[in-house]
């Protein structure tokens, strides 16, 4: 067999493949073997019709392809290993003719990386402080969730929570008062709305269930009926009734108002275990800064990766991204199943077409990863980065021991070596990160001082692969991890 190869663009490469006659005889040989069981041939037992005659029977040529089509696959192998070569797909095959046999291998292989000077990235980490204002704006939040709802014999005013009855018709002959007020409407109609009991916090500015209707319920009282006609939105649930004119009529049964409480002491001790309200607030103050922390140094890698992967160039094949699309496409699908929600009905709420409209749309998505995906790799490779055997075991001691109750199940689960594959790898990609971060900060080798990693924020997270073996035993959590952020 002869084989040479020749680069294709979009990391392809073309494989020429010239197979010798013998080899060819010996395949349709075999070939004939198999097929001679799987024919009737008059005068002949199953099986033991000689070659002639079943040339003669099926044709010759059905004989030379289905010897030929047993043999590709066979000197593909041959051709992949003698060039060296990583196919990263399945290849596309032309046969160019048949004696001697001569074919030709468009394969999808490993991208090239051509890394930009990622050693003069520099950038300067995002500086956060957390403000007396987004603390007291917090402590609203806090406020919000513990407030009360407390009945009010009043008329309704926007921000009450009302209990009403709503129902709504079309296409009625209706009375008009002097000021425009519907007092009296004709039989029939179509109902475009119906609800019992429903609850809103009102909005005059609502859009919902129809534009201007909680308007309408400002000033009403408690057991008030009125009627009133609103104009139903082009993008109504029930298209036949879009932009169509309908006549609502709406019972008010009971209206409360929000009250907070207090911001003193009594507040701070309800919400957790503190003595004062200043206490609260410096707690929160040190929660929110590590928070903005963990959000800027996120920021941070990320821009760091992106300055790498913008000075790098990477040659991706068609069939690697479609792929990673079709990957994407099967996780989503996973994440809706879960949610009990079809694919179909997501498309429809979410405005996206059809689904292949949707693969088309993550197309970028997937060639981005991808992208990041491969130059961390050569980074990582070019760096020398590795993982030790005790580093991975340090990892799974720190996650066993946050595991509480659960430390042995977790030991269990860590002590795979799919697991600790994975942990390996989440390992390395960090350290590529890290080792980014280090150059981008100027610190060039010397990377994080013990100084700067001992007053760095704790996590209060769990890591990926925590989460990860903490929430899935099913055979969804044990997907390959790629070395990508």
């Amino acid at each position: 067999m002869k084989v040479t190869s020749e680069k294709l663009p979009e990391s392809q490469v073309l494989l020429n493949i010239e197979v010798d006659e013998a080899t060819v005889d010996r395949s349709v040989e075999q070939a004939y073997r198999r097929l001679v069981n799987q024919v009737n041939i008059p005068g002949f037992r199953r099986g033991k019709a000689p070659r002639q005659l079943v040339e003669r029977y099926l044709g010759k040529e059905t004989l030379l392809q289905e010897g030929v089509e047993r043999l590709i696959p066979e000197v593909y192998r041959q051709a992949v290993q003698e060039t060296g070569i990583q196919p990263v797909d399945q290849p596309e095959f032309d046969i160019v003719q048949m004696r001697p046999l001569v074919l030709k291998a468009t394969v999808p292989v490993e991208p090239t990386v051509e890394l930009g000077n990622y050693q003069d990235i520099r950038l300067a980490p995002i500086e956060v402080a957390v403000s007396d204002e987004q603390v007291n704006d917090f402590i609203e939040r806090l406020r919000e969730q513990r407030a009360e709802w407390v009945p009010v014999d009043r008329p309704l005013r926007a921000g009450d929570l009302v209990s009403f009855d709503v129902e709504g018709v079309t296409g009625v002959p209706t009375f008009y008062s002097a000021s425009g007020e519907p007092i009296l409407q004709l039989g029939g109609g179509q109902q475009v709305m119906k609800e019992s009991n429903a609850e809103v916090i009102v909005d005059p500015q609502a859009k919902t269930p129809v534009p201007g209707l909680q308007a309408e319920l400002i000033g009403m009282t408690p057991g008030q009926e009125k009627r009133f006609q609103l104009t139903l939105p082009e993008d109504f649930a029930q298209s036949e009734f879009a932009g169509k004119d309908a006549i609502f009529r709406v019972v008010v049964h009971s209206i409360k108002e929000k009250h907070l409480p207090a911001l003193d002491d009594e507040f701070a001790k309800a919400v957790g275990e503190y003595e004062t309200l200043e206490a609260l607030r410096a707690d929160l103050k040190q929660t929110l800064q590590r928070s903005l922390e963990r959000e800027a140094h996120e920021q941070f890698e990320n821009s760091v990766i992106q300055a790498a992967v913008d000075r790098s160039r990477v040659e991706l094949p068609a069939a690697l991204i479609d792929r990673e699309v079709e990957r994407m496409v099967s996780d989503l699908r996973a994440s809706l199943a879960a949610q009990r929600i079809s694919m179909e009905e997501y498309l429809r709420v979410t405005g996206r077409g059809s689904e292949s409209e949707l693969r088309e749309q993550l197309r970028p998505d997937a060639e981005r990863r991808l992208r990041t995906y491969f130059v961390i790799d050569a980074i990582g490779r070019a760096e020398g980065i590795e993982v030790s055997p005790s580093e991975i075991q340090q990892e799974i001691e720190r996650m066993v021991a946050r595991a509480g109750e659960q430390a042995e199940r977790m030991r269990r689960l860590l002590e795979t070596p799919e697991r600790r594959e994975n942990i390996s790898l989440q390992l390395w990609n960090q350290k590529v990160i890290d080792r980014l971060e280090a150059i981008a900060t100027g610190k060039g080798e010397s990377g994080t001082t013990e100084a700067e990693a001992a007053s760095a924020p704790a996590p209060t997270e769990a890591a990926p692969a925590e989460q990860d073996a903490v929430s899935a035993e099913a055979p969804a959590a044990e997907e390959d991890t790629e070395r990508s952020t």
